[in-house]
């Protein structure tokens, strides 16, 4: 039997190579969503986290991101930051990172705002 997969540079396989549009914060939740809409492959990975919360509460939802961006099924992941978030933007980025994916972020407040985010 052949597996039509794809081995990740850490070694795991997947047998999607999608791009995930993970949002930092509920409150780009709108914007990764719009993103993943324009382009084939990517998916917006929604949740509604990330603002007003608590420490502990901040470190798991961290957390969650980083595990979705370095899923198998993850061949690539773009971070959309609102800029103001409590949750560890940077951390999310370096964890994601070391898997070998490509990672790219977009700082909707540093680049001009939701228009210009999504074009």
């Amino acid at each position: 039997m052949d597996f039509w997969g794809y081995v990740r540079d850490n070694g795991k396989v997947g047998s999607r190579n999608l791009v995930a549009v993970i949002p930092t914060v509920v409150c780009a939740a709108e914007v990764a969503q719009a993103i993943a809409n324009q382009v084939p492959g990517c998916v917006g990975l929604l949740h509604h986290q990330g603002c007003c919360q608590l420490p502990p509460d901040l470190e798991r939802v961290t957390d969650a991101l980083i595990s979705l961006g370095c899923a198998p099924n993850v061949g690539a992941a773009l971070i959309v930051s609102l800029g103001c978030e409590g949750t560890d933007v940077d951390r999310v980025i370096k964890e994601i990172t070391k898997t070998g994916k490509p990672v790219e972020v977009i700082r909707i407040q540093e680049g001009g705002g939701i228009t210009r985010s999504i074009a």
